[in-house]
């Protein structure tokens, strides 16, 4: 495997993995959202920390889209 595809392979890989980490997050904002249970203050503090998450997450994917596929 020749040095081009090997780079590509790991830019793909750190996508899929900066896409499931996003996806997880946001699955887990909308459980804390649907929880009865917790105090309106954990609730806002869960989300505002999983939502942190997910904007680094969403950033990270721009860097690798726009500088990853650029090398």
């Amino acid at each position: 495997m020749d040095g081009f595809l090997q780079l590509m392979l790991l830019k793909v890989i750190f996508f899929l993995l900066l896409l499931t980490i996003l996806v997880a997050s946001l699955v887990i904002m909308l459980i804390v959202i649907k929880t009865k249970k917790m105090s309106p203050l954990a609730k806002f503090g869960l989300v505002v920390i999983f939502g942190l998450i997910s904007l680094l997450m969403v950033y990270g994917m721009i860097f690798v889209v726009i500088f990853g596929y650029n090398s």
